[in-house]
């Protein structure tokens, strides 16, 4: 019997350090530079588990990333990769609209077609739009469009 309970705590144990991204170093550039996201963790978030309010409310930009990231890979969106800025971005406007559930999603939504001015934009919006298009400049001035017949 003391050995099922001393595989049931090192379980528990191990979730608990899963869940709290104790045994992740967060290698990923892009999900893992502003505030840090894993499956499990974004998973305690939204479910209200493990500390989590289940609220948007507690989504950082990474989360906010690897959400879409995931609805992507699992055929439910088809959302363009989010970057860093736009991420933000996004999770401001969470904040802004006070967007905490889908209902409350719809709620916004239903408002701003009715008003569009109800729909509050941070400042950020307009600065991940800045820098989106800035980084797509960039990229096609660094392009070698010499052999653009081969992308075809």
């Amino acid at each position: 019997m003391c050995g099922r309970k001393l595989l049931l705590l090192s379980v528990v144990v191990s979730v608990g350090l899963l869940v709290s991204g104790c045994f992740f170093t967060m290698p990923w550039e892009r999900t893992g530079n502003q505030g840090g996201s894993t499956l499990l963790s974004l998973g305690a978030k939204i479910l209200g588990i493990a500390g989590g309010t289940g609220s948007f409310q507690d989504l950082n930009p990474d989360d906010l990333q690897l959400l879409v990231d995931t609805l992507n890979d699992a055929g439910v969106t088809n959302i363009p990769a989010v970057s860093d800025n736009v991420a933000q971005a996004g999770v401001d406007v969470l904040a802004a609209n006070n967007i905490g559930t889908i209902e409350d999603i719809d709620r916004v939504v239903q408002a701003a077609e009715q008003d569009p001015d109800s729909l509050v934009i941070p400042d950020s919006v307009n600065e991940a739009l800045v820098a989106e298009v800035e980084a797509l400049i960039e990229g096609l001035a660094e392009a070698d469009f010499s052999d653009i017949a081969a992308a075809f």
